[in-house]
């Protein structure tokens, strides 16, 4: 049976991968900054690539139509979303997509998993570049293999999670990061419980500074892990003792130990209990860890094997008992001829007094024993017996092993290290260098060791310094720049720390100083001048408002800090004027808690969306779709919100909405007005037949008279629903539009109040429809008497009626009914009712035209709806234009009908 992986084992794999994935970007990159052997790696390399643009796959290589079951045709042109998990699709088509659009900030580098045509779930890693295919916007994409890696690390949690022995995570600090079920078990707490408390918590006080020191020297580089044995505190508040292993685990932005912990509480009592009484040596002897056994001589038979037998070799004391040479049956092949020996000697009398060798356990495990004898002989000094103590020292050769790992990952950190470091003794003089210093200077190790630093150094005046700061009078370098001349005679610039080295005394022994290379950030920082004026420039000129808000000390927004052109077009302020606003003076109807739930997203997520409603500076609400970016600016916390004006998308919105709501009244009206219909015709043909049979004159008779009056306007009523649903009867005949205004009006006029003057305007002829008159007539009627209407609280009021050919082109209204409608090819005529009335708000406006509706009171009537479906019927619209105080205008928008009065043809309808 092959061994488990410890969970040293697994975290090496899966920092060997890391260090595979390392090098596969490294090569990525080289791959990018050469175009020769494009090609071939493209075709060959053990790596998905292709090009992505506007969310599909293009141009794959073999590889990846191997990793995903596809052929490259099937491949070509297909959607990314074919091939990623659903889990991670709306990720990477957004990251895509805002690539695309130039966003910055996105990670270059990112793991998801894919299916493949047969449905496996593969984990990969993208890496992607934006570039130009084809005159357009794309990215190139490499995708790695990393489901082994993601294993690996599946089964390092695991590892730990399950492990027997206790294991915890701890901030340098004392909190616990994380802590497995054993180590829980120990302490009688519970996960949740530990992971609020400190190590400091359920430490015992006497020795809690010899951890506490020990832990500065893992941080400071003295030691790299320490075993030792301590006291706890149990849940329960009894006292537990435990053997712990820490080691301290650096990663790129962190560290933190690891600390592996074995109850010995029972062990210790036992320890406690044999000093205090040699009678109870065989309770002791026998809950003892540790194998104690007593051989006699020359006979070579146990007389006593201790109970810890069964834990260190699997077999438990009467089998020694049955078998004195198990111990030869259990021994490591490597040791086979040693023990022999040894055996031979110790029948004799003659043996070390302590040894060790490997073991292979029942089990079928290796473990390491140390053996100790004593010699127990007679007054002649002849040998009697042999009394004996194994104890299994797995963990401490597995510690040794992995010390001897530690030193030498800390040899090749040193030498192989990022940044440059040489050390240099009293006389400056170079005693120690990393490969890294050797490769930045073009010098060999050989040839700089014992040369004086500062013949490295192009500044003159550094022997001088160096000279001071070995002196102590001058402190050490942190952070200082200087340039450094390498072999071929060229100059760079580096980024330089010193650090003192001491003996035991305190006194300084050399100076250890660390490098880095600046060049290139030299040149970034020339880039990012360039580079801050290119900013301001694309700053100004994007289409969404970007403004950025100061934080109070209370956390809430307060002023503008800068804004763009854009947001001085929403707001309709200038720039100047908006700094001097804040954010409550521009945003309406936001409550408190509305505000607070967006702060408190902020602080956490680091970023929220929402919609708002502000009124620019000429007093207009405005919709505004808002994404809010808590950023820091200079060592502060502003918010930067991206806005966009949405206010016509609500606006169609809700003109959607109007007309959904208006087609589903407009099917139930019409089924309810023709079953209504229908149900009056029978009731009506009844009482007409009653009213044949009853004497007239007669009280029934009246009666039957009435209810047959009431039927028959019961009947209108349905007409009219009919009518505005376009569903009516009419009678089509050529109608000349401006004779039957004119006449219609007069006769309208002759009703009309005092106080209110009417005048019209029907200069145009030949403006023809096919139409039913009456109808037409209706429609006159209806807007002539809302305007009439209208005007009844004045004192006095105007009416003008107006008829015209009109363009399409001119037929451009914010408010038209239906919502939906659209100028055709046809010839349209334009009818306007004008009144100087008190106007309506725009929510009124929307509701005008449904059945029964009054801004006085309900229940009114049809009257505008069912002029709303006469015109509907006859293919045109009605436009609203009203303000509240300023009067209201209906246009009615008809299209005229192809013949005219002497028969020639117009557009077609």
């Amino acid at each position: 049976m092959a061994e488990k992986p410890t969970y040293e084992e697994l975290e090496r794999r899966v920092q060997e991968m890391k260090k595979n994935e390392s090098e596969y970007k490294s090569s990525m990159e080289a791959l990018r900054n050469s175009e020769v052997p494009y090609l071939l790696l493209f075709e060959h390399a053990n790596v998905g690539i292709f090009v992505a643009q506007d969310g599909y796959l293009k141009v794959p290589n073999p590889y990846l139509s191997k990793m995903l079951g596809y052929s490259q045709a099937e491949l070509e042109e297909q959607p990314l979303k074919l091939f990623i998990h659903p889990k991670f699709q709306s990720l990477v088509t957004t990251r895509h997509q805002e690539r695309l659009s130039g966003k910055t900030g996105l990670p270059q580098t990112y793991d998801f998993r894919v299916i493949s045509k047969n449905g496996k779930s593969i984990w990969v890693q993208l890496s992607t570049v934006l570039i130009q295919f084809k005159g357009r916007p794309a990215t190139l994409n490499f995708l790695h293999d990393i489901t082994e890696r993601k294993q690996a690390e599946e089964l390092l949690r695991s590892t730990f999670d399950f492990s027997p022995i206790g294991k915890a995570l701890v901030a340098p600090e004392g909190p616990f990061l994380n802590v497995n079920a054993s180590f829980c078990r120990i302490l009688g707490y519970s996960k949740e419980e530990l992971l609020t408390k400190i190590f400091q918590d359920i430490i015992w006080p006497d020795d809690l500074e010899a951890v506490l020191a020990n832990n500065i020297q893992l941080l400071v580089g003295e030691i790299d892990t320490y075993e030792m044995e301590i006291g706890g505190f149990h849940k329960d508040e009894s006292l537990v003792w435990a053997q712990i292993n820490v080691s301290l685990v650096r990663n790129s932005d962190s560290k933190f130990f690891i600390a592996q912990i074995q109850d010995i509480t029972e062990r210790k009592r036992i320890e406690k209990a044999l000093r205090e009484s040699e009678e109870s040596y065989r309770r002791l002897a026998d809950n003892s860890p540790d194998m104690i056994y007593r051989m006699s001589l020359p006979e070579g038979r146990y007389e006593y094997v201790s109970p810890a037998s069964t834990n260190i070799f699997g077999y438990p004391p009467q089998i020694w008992y049955d078998n004195p040479l198990l111990v030869s049956e259990t021994l490591h092949p490597d040791y086979l001829s040693y023990f022999e020996k040894q055996w031979k000697n110790l029948l004799k009398g003659d043996l070390p007094a302590s040894y060790e060798y490997k073991i292979i356990h029942k089990d079928g495990s290796v473990r390491w024993v140390n053996q100790r004898n004593i010699l127990v002989t007679n007054e002649d000094n002849r040998p009697l017996a042999i009394e004996g103590l194994l104890t299994d020292i797995t963990e401490r050769k597995q510690a040794e092993e992995q010390l001897q790992k530690s030193e030498e990952r800390f040899r090749n950190l040193y030498d192989d290290a990022p940044v440059g470091y040489f050390e240099y003794d009293l006389r400056g003089n170079i005693t120690r260098v990393n490969h890294t210093h050797s490769k930045l200077l073009g010098y060999t190790a050989e040839e700089m060791i014992g040369q004086p630093c500062w013949k490295f150094i192009v500044n003159e005046v550094a022997r001088e310094q160096i000279l001071d700061k070995l002196r102590g009078a001058r402190p050490p370098a942190v952070g200082l720049e200087r340039t450094y001349r390498r072999k071929d005679g060229t100059t760079f610039s580096v980024l330089f720390q010193d650090r003192l080295l001491l003996d035991e005394e305190g006194r300084i022994t050399g100076i250890r100083t660390a490098i880095q290379d600046i060049t290139e950030r030299k040149r970034a920082e020339e880039a990012l001048k360039e580079n801050e004026q290119k900013f301001r420039t694309i700053f100004n000129s994007n289409m969404d408002s970007i403004s950025l808000v100061g934080i109070g000390p209370d956390g809430k927004p307060t002023g503008f800090i800068d804004c763009n052109n854009a947001a001085s077009d929403i707001f309709g302020y200038t720039r100047e004027e908006l700094m001097l606003k804040k954010l409550e003076d521009l945003e309406i109807q936001v409550p408190e808690s509305v505000m607070i739930q967006r702060l408190e997203a902020l602080q956490t997520k680091g970023s929220v969306d929402f919609e708002t409603v502000i009124k620019d500076k000429n007093g207009n609400d405005r919709y505004v779709e808002v994404k809010a970016v808590l950023m820091s600016l200079a060592d502060q916390l502003v918010i930067m919100n991206i806005s966009r004006d949405i206010t016509e998308r609500k606006q169609a919105e809700a003109r959607i909405l109007y007309l959904k709501k208006s087609e589903s009244l407009g099917r139930m009206a019409g089924a309810v007005a023709h079953h209504f219909n229908n149900i009056l015709m029978i009731t009506i043909g009844h009482l007409e037949l009653v009213q044949e049979d009853i004497q007239q004159g007669s009280v029934i008779a009246d009666n039957i008279k009435e209810a047959a009056l009431a039927a028959h306007r019961a009947v209108a009523l349905s007409q009219l629903m009919l009518t505005y649903l376009g569903q009516g009867v009419r009678k089509n005949e050529t109608i000349d539009l401006s004779e039957l205004c004119r006449v219609k009006m007069k006769d309208l006029s002759k009703a009309m109040p005092e106080n209110i003057s009417l005048t019209t305007q029907f200069e145009f002829t030949g403006l023809m429809l096919h139409s039913d008159r009456s109808h037409l007539e209706q429609v006159l009627k209806i807007l002539f008497e809302n305007a009439v209407e209208a005007l009844m609280e004045e004192t006095s009021g105007k009416i003008s009626v107006t008829l015209e050919p009109v363009e399409t082109s001119d037929i451009q209204y914010v408010h038209m009914f239906p919502n939906n409608w659209h100028a055709g090819p046809e010839e349209y005529a334009r009818l306007v009712f004008s009144d100087t009335g008190k106007g309506m708000a725009e929510e009124t406006i929307h509701q005008i035209f449904e059945p029964f509706y009054s801004d006085k009171f309900t229940g009114r009537g049809l009257g505008l709806a069912v002029a709303l479906g006469i015109v509907k019927a006859h293919g045109g619209c009605i436009c609203v234009q009203s303000k509240a105080g300023q009067g209201t205008d209906f246009i009615i928008i008809l299209p005229l009908s192809t013949m005219t009065e002497t028969g020639s043809t117009r557009n077609s309808s």
